[in-house]
């Protein structure tokens, strides 16, 4: 019982680890949502890969790439996704 409070705890510290980390190191300037980046955080996936087949529960990392006019990547987002079966 002891190593598994251990666990937890360990656990809930690293989760306020990385908050601060993203609150304060990450997101340290304010601004404005403009609708390019809310729409970057707002995208809708299906739970589907590539070929088309639904994608098994767990964690994704998704890769979004804007194309700049040139034709070369001018920014890219990294997210997490976690996909469910809904039970």
């Amino acid at each position: 019982m002891e190593s598994t409070l251990l666990l937890w705890v360990a656990f809930a510290v690293f989760i306020v680890g990385m908050l601060a980390l993203d609150l304060f190191v990450f997101h340290r300037d304010a601004h404005e949502v403009n609708v390019r980046e809310a729409a970057v955080f707002s995208a809708v996936w299906d739970g589907r890969s590539a070929s088309g087949g639904i994608v098994p529960t767990g964690l994704y990392i998704c890769v979004v790439e804007f194309m700049a006019p040139g034709g070369g990547v001018c920014r890219r987002e990294k997210r997490c996704i976690a996909v469910s079966d809904g039970g």
